[in-house]
């Protein structure tokens, strides 16, 4: 079939890199794997020059004043992507917010590095920090975890509860990082998913809602040691992430799509070389967790085929070439967080410098 040039897979996502063409951005759940998702944003921030003359001290010196950055300013692009809106969950929803903070005031270069630099002092500096039950309970160190959910639910009630919400240690890191009345006043639209734990219904929460409370609620797996905040938990079960552009009903033309860009979390891990309790449990939530894209993908492919190609997706993030497995989601030393956050900055530089691995 006859595509216009114009309309082509690497005709829009070269337009897109440039801003010619608005993008939806959205970012999949992830746990620790969101340092390799913060890496992608960083390069696609700075642009494949600049990235390579950042670091985590460079970063804590900006903040300080100590440090101005003017060699990485100067080598930033000036043309860069136009976001039109953005939407996350989980670990996607943490790195949405520091990007919310200060893509809100201005996609220019000076904004782009501020981001950047808390998303690099975030994953790499106050993680790490974090209590190591932050992703699965208090137990996973310990090797004590049941074989499946319902024993699990049941153990969780007898021998422990939840880290409560009032310490989740999510909550003090976003903020000091986001800035919510920047997020609650901005004209880009925000989307993060959270779960209703008591109907468990999905809810998308929007920029006037958001706050670090809700964003560590749509990262809260209430069975894995997270209390639900608010009565809202993990929003990965419904929506990994909400698609808004999907769910609208919005009237599109197949002559002039919309474009977005989803960096996925959810697949590309390989099996763990030995299995056991805790390796079976962390590979059954990425089958769970990766079902709500799957849903979104084929309803966007069906959509299409109706209405013609009014959507264009674009993906890209782990892929098995990287060798993470299920349960390094846990992972939230700084020695695994530097080389995710690593390899993430290298394979956002591909993604500068190529194509999205999958287009739709």
């Amino acid at each position: 079939m006859y595509v216009p040039k114009h309309l082509r897979a690497d005709v829009l996502w070269k337009n897109m890199k440039v801003g010619k063409r608005e993008t939806h951005l959205y970012l999949t759940g992830g746990g620790a794997l969101g340092s390799f998702q913060a890496g992608q944003l960083i390069s696609l921030l700075l642009g494949a020059e600049a990235v390579k003359l950042l670091s985590l001290e460079r970063a804590e010196s900006f903040l300080s004043g100590a440090d101005e950055m003017q060699d990485i300013l100067k080598a930033m692009p000036e043309d860069w992507f136009k976001l039109s809106s953005l939407s996350g969950v989980s670990a996607g929803a943490c790195n949405l917010a520091i990007l919310g903070t200060y893509l809100s005031e201005g996609q220019g270069k000076l904004n782009r590095l501020k981001a950047a630099v808390h998303l690099i002092i975030f994953w790499l500096k106050d993680v790490p920090s974090m209590p190591s039950q932050l992703f699965y309970g208090r137990f996973y160190a310990m090797g004590k975890l049941p074989t499946n959910m319902k024993s699990w639910l049941s153990y969780m009630n007898l021998m422990t509860k939840p880290v409560p919400a009032e310490i989740n240690p999510i909550i003090h890191a976003v903020e000091k990082h986001a800035d919510f009345d920047r997020i609650r006043t901005s004209s880009m639209p925000m989307y993060v998913a959270v779960t209703d734990v008591i109907s468990d219904s999905p809810l998308i929460l929007t920029n006037q809602n958001l706050d670090a409370r809700m964003i560590a609620a749509s990262g809260a797996i209430e069975e894995w040691g997270m209390q639900a905040v608010d009565g809202l938990g993990e929003g990965a079960y419904h929506h990994n992430p909400y698609m808004p552009f999907l769910y609208d009903d919005k009237e599109r033309s197949d002559k002039d799509p919309e474009c977005a860009l989803l960096l996925r979390l959810d697949h590309g891990l390989v099996a763990p070389k030995k299995r056991t309790s805790e390796t079976r449990m962390a590979a059954s939530a990425v089958k769970m967790f990766h079902a709500p894209v799957k849903r979104d993908i084929d309803l966007i492919r069906r959509k299409n085929k109706k209405e013609g190609r009014v959507l264009r997706l674009f993906e890209s993030g782990l892929k098995r070439s990287h060798k993470f497995s299920p349960e390094d989601k846990a992972d939230t030393s700084a020695e695994f967080l530097s080389k995710a956050l690593a390899m993430g900055l290298a394979e956002g530089i591909k993604l500068l410098n190529g194509m999205p691995y999958k287009r739709i």
